[in-house]
């Protein structure tokens, strides 16, 4: 559960209580506009929304024997 976020002019700091099982997940990235990839702040905004969905509905395998 957030709590609380705060910065400076190098840092950001946020404060969360984790839930059930102690687990935490944190993921960061950057990109740069001369590599082709993403070249503006509407393609990033639009690789994070992308990439955290696929997060909150991962891909789901089951592994059976041949019968």
């Amino acid at each position: 559960t957030f709590v609380k976020k705060t910065e400076d002019a190098l840092n950001q700091l946020v404060i969360a209580k984790l839930g059930d099982g102690n687990v935490s997940s944190y993921w960061a990235g950057f990109c740069w506009d001369k590599s082709g990839g993403i070249t503006s702040l509407d393609a990033w905004k639009k690789h994070v929304d992308e990439f955290a969905q696929s997060i909150a509905e991962p891909v789901k395998v089951t592994v059976s024997t041949a019968k």
